[in-house]
């Protein structure tokens, strides 16, 4: 019997490091199974996760994803094999993970909005055996898509459908599993857990490999810094299919034994409801989400008392948004979050919510990691120097996929470097300043985007920015800026510049052209695809 892929995939976790995370216990030696098996034993009849219409309990989730592991196992799946899905924030998602870890299949979860293209490339790359989908989803025909690529991924033996008909559907799996149960082996918790596709801002997507202890080490530090307890009720909003969505759908509710409310479709008024009338009490999730919710509360009144934590991440947050959290919601702590799909969450916030200026200035203190900020020869830099930085701990990756892509990904000390450039503090608190392929040269001198965007957040009219470098015939770049007003809001470069000015921003930083648009293009959680700006930027020169 030939190895399954993932026995193929590099492992960066130096062996010295891994007795280390054992010893110290940053590594649980648990996968998902054993949580949802101690669930089980705890309160088996306890509603875990909440949908619209629909409640899932611990007996629901156990009893199906046994079910489903023997059945793919009567398919002909094994341990190390890769199995996908790309779901909506459907509850069937949490069961797909759980009888992963049960048989010890390899997740991959799948962005819901990606199509042909991405599919083409995820699918062959780790070698899916099954994927799951929606029959059809918002008018679009997934099940179409699927049989598409499928001439491209020879390794694809399955199509199985969820909340829809075909020839397999999950619920005709389980009902498979629950006839014919298989006796299973407990998974390693070193073995590969999760394979996900890096959004690819820049370019091609990278495949992240995580092992469970690593996940789980996560989700513990979550806990903790937290403070977590069975009495908090959280709500998802991110998709499942990115980091974020993934760890707190379908791991941390069963991990921290609390309640959770998946939130399919972003509307805020639906999302306000939810916090009221279930008392959530905390979320992660991206700023646009934020946004919404301060503005909600400002046009209504509501204060949504119940929510003593929103931490947000996944993609910049300017800091009059968090500074704005305090000015309206009275009940609730925000601060910014700085993590990647990598490295999921290297800080978790500010142990001192009250100070106001570390939660909207730096995003957040390190926890459970190791990191610095180098030079661009390597060299560790003093703490209030900008640099690259790099992060080492029990929550990283295993790797990449791919072997080449791993080759620069890590230092000799084993840090993973994370291109994002930033500045680390005297109390260990990190500031994230930009990337490294995202600095606009002018005229010799290097200007971060994230600063001139940050300081145009600030503007009244304006409700999203982003810039990126534009040729310049004597300066070799300028700052071209793409602007989304608030509704009803307008706004011209001469404004934009005297209030740039005022702000204290340089010269040599004020864009000296932009462009009105109505959206920004962004990654599912809410990063804005600077590639695609810059694309069109260039077509907008050449025509």
């Amino acid at each position: 019997m030939s190895k399954p892929i993932s026995a193929t995939w590099s492992n960066n976790h130096r062996p010295a490091d891994v007795a280390a995370y054992v010893e110290s216990g940053a590594w649980p030696n648990l996968t998902l199974a054993d949580y949802l098996d101690a669930a089980m034993r705890a309160d088996p009849d306890r509603t875990l996760f909440w949908e619209t219409t629909r409640r899932w309990t611990v007996r629901d989730i156990h009893d199906s994803a046994h079910a489903l592991a023997s059945a793919l196992n009567h398919l002909g799946v094994r341990r190390g094999d890769v199995i996908s899905f790309q779901l909506p924030n459907w509850c069937e998602a949490v069961i797909i993970d759980c009888a992963a870890a049960i048989g010890g299949f390899v997740n991959n979860p799948i962005v819901l909005i990606y199509r042909d293209a991405e599919l083409r490339q995820i699918l062959p790359d780790c070698q899916s055996k099954v994927i799951f989908i929606p029959e059809s989803y918002r008018g679009f025909d997934f099940r179409a898509m699927a049989e598409r690529v499928r001439a491209d991924a020879p390794s694809l033996q399955h199509l199985v459908t969820v909340r829809g008909d075909g020839a397999l559907t999950l619920e005709s799996l389980i009902a498979l599993g629950k006839e014919r149960p298989l006796k299973q082996e407990r998974t390693d918790p070193n073995r590969p857990k999760l394979i996900m596709y890096t959004s690819g801002t820049t370019g091609r997507a990278k495949g992240v490999v995580h092992c469970h202890n690593a996940i789980h080490c996560d989700l513990s530090a979550h806990q903790r810094f937290w403070k977590l307890t069975e009495h908090d009720r959280s709500f998802v909003t991110g998709p499942v299919g990115h980091m974020s969505g993934y760890l707190y759908a379908c791991n941390g509710p069963l991990q921290w034994r609390i309640d959770c409310a998946v939130v399919e479709r972003w509307n805020v008024d639906e999302a306000a409801d939810l916090i009221d009338n279930l008392g959530l009490t905390f979320t992660v999730g991206a700023t646009p989400f934020l946004q919404d919710l301060v503005a909600l509360s400002r046009q209504t009144g509501r204060k949504f008392e119940t929510l003593r934590l929103f931490a947000c991440g996944g993609a910049p947050v300017p800091p009059e948004i968090i500074r704005s959290v305090y000015r309206t919601l009275p009940n609730t702590v925000s601060y910014r979050c700085y993590g990647s799909t990598e490295a999921p969450t290297t800080t978790l916030g500010v142990s001192d919510p009250s100070d106001i200026d570390a939660c909207a200035l730096t995003d957040g203190e390190i926890f459970n990691n190791y990191v610095k900020v180098v030079d661009d020869d390597g060299r560790t830099l003093a703490a209030g120097c900008e640099g690259e930085i790099l992060i080492r701990g029990p929550e990283c990756m295993m790797g990449y996929s791919r072997d080449e892509d791993n080759a620069a990904a890590f230092d000799e000390d084993g840090y993973w470097r994370s291109g994002d450039l930033g500045v680390l503090d005297a109390r260990q608190r990190v500031t994230v300043t930009g990337r490294k392929k995202d600095l606009i040269i002018r005229g010799g001198e290097n200007l971060s985007a994230k600063e001139i965007e940050d300081a145009m957040h600030t503007h009244p009219a304006i409700r999203q920015a982003s810039v990126v470098a534009a040729p310049h015939p004597r300066m070799g770049e300028s700052v071209y800026a793409f602007i989304v007003c608030q509704e009803g809001a307008t706004i011209d470069l001469p404004e934009l510049s005297a209030f740039l000015t005022k702000a204290g921003l340089a010269k040599q930083k004020i864009p000296e052209a932009y462009e009105l648009v109505t959206d920004l293009p962004m990654t599912p959680f809410g990063k804005v695809k600077k590639n695609v700006l810059r694309d069109r930027l260039a077509e907008k020169i050449r025509s």
